[in-house]
């Protein structure tokens, strides 16, 4: 906070996002960074009402992802139940470069998105590490894909041979033969390729889409679109396809442009984690300082007031001071025992 630019880039969000807290991440999402802002959020010694997430990411881990997703929820409320005059709290995810991967796996979680011209989300299909490859990876739709390929390439040539077969003026075979060869052609031209695939490699890649999916369907609660989620999961040509703003107010209800003091801030953060972006480490923090607990009330009873909220007690006793009346009019002292009081569950403790 020493950087005067960046304290009047804070006092102006906070201008305009009063009772907000600012988090800060950018890099990549994997573990342990799910643990380290976990203990961030633990070691606050308070929190503002809602939250708002600048996030930066080329992605990472889902089970990272959905870790960080599920601590910022349940900090701010949204995994308990309202009370019927309770509004919920806002968590919104910004988005001013791009979130990728499982960082739009963390963005579901949120209850309102935020996004900027320059802002970009990316689908959901998992990407797996190639066999024989250190750095390539594959889409973990690319086997299904496949599959559906093959299913509609033998359909379309079954039925092709079967007329070519049957209603050929030349040929003009019975419906029987027509079937027989043309299941015989359509396999043998099909075969081949069905045998590359790895039925285990199929499961593997089932499973994996089945864990975004899982943690997909947990945190999209809030803002989500119907049917958004497969859309996520399936409905892009590429890993890497370009969800912006507009394409994002498709899939999320409650989507925003941001407010001029975190544009501003966007801006100065966007300069400044494109630069370390392809650091190994990610980087995590609040720019907003914790809310302060309400000042302890100062004010001065008059003497008389005390001595009558405060009953005397008769020194080196464990008793109060009674004063009774006098036959004579005047003020007797004498003592009584206090009462025994009931604790809570019934016990009986002496005062």
């Amino acid at each position: 906070m020493a950087d005067k630019k960046l304290a009047d880039y804070v006092q102006a969000f906070v201008a305009d996002y009063p009772d907000t807290d600012l988090v800060a991440y950018f890099g990549p999402i994997r573990r342990p960074y799910d643990d380290e802002i976990i203990a961030m959020f633990e070691s606050r010694p308070a929190l503002h009402k809602n939250v708002i997430l600048c996030l930066t990411t080329l992605g990472g881990d889902p089970d990272a992802a959905y870790r960080i997703a599920r601590c910022i929820q349940r900090h701010y409320g949204l995994l308990s139940p309202l009370k019927p005059d309770q509004k919920r709290a806002s968590v919104s995810v910004f988005v001013d470069s791009v979130c990728a991967s499982a960082g739009t796996l963390i963005a579901l979680g949120a209850t309102h998105l935020i996004m900027t011209e320059y802002a970009e989300l990316s689908p959901l299909d998992i990407q797996v590490r190639k066999p024989d490859d250190v750095w390539e990876r594959d889409s973990g739709l690319t086997p299904t894909q496949a599959l559906d390929i093959l299913e509609r390439r033998s359909k379309s040539l079954f039925k092709e041979h079967f007329n070519q077969l049957r209603l050929d003026s030349e040929m003009g075979l019975t419906t029987k033969t027509a079937v027989e060869v043309a299941s015989t052609v359509t396999t043998g031209l099909l075969a081949p390729i069905y045998g590359q695939l790895d039925p285990m490699r199929l499961a593997e890649f089932e499973r994996l889409m089945g864990i975004t999916a899982g943690y997909g369907e947990r945190l999209a609660k809030y803002n989500l679109k119907q049917d958004a989620l497969a859309r996520l999961l399936m409905g892009y040509p590429s890993h890497n396809f370009v969800i912006d703003r507009c394409e994002a107010e498709e899939l999320f209800t409650n989507i925003a442009v941001p407010k001029p003091g975190l544009k501003a801030f966007g801006e100065w953060f966007r300069k400044r984690s494109q630069q370390q972006m392809n650091d190994r480490a990610a980087v995590k923090f609040f720019f907003t300082e914790a809310p302060q607990p309400p000042a302890a009330s100062n004010i001065e009873l008059p003497a008389e007031a005390v001595k009558e909220a405060i009953p005397a007690v008769a020194p080196g006793t464990g008793h109060h001071v009674e004063q009774t009346e006098a036959s004579d009019g005047t003020a007797a002292t004498g003592t009584r025992p206090r009462r025994r009081t009931p604790r809570r569950g019934g016990e009986a403790a002496v005062q």
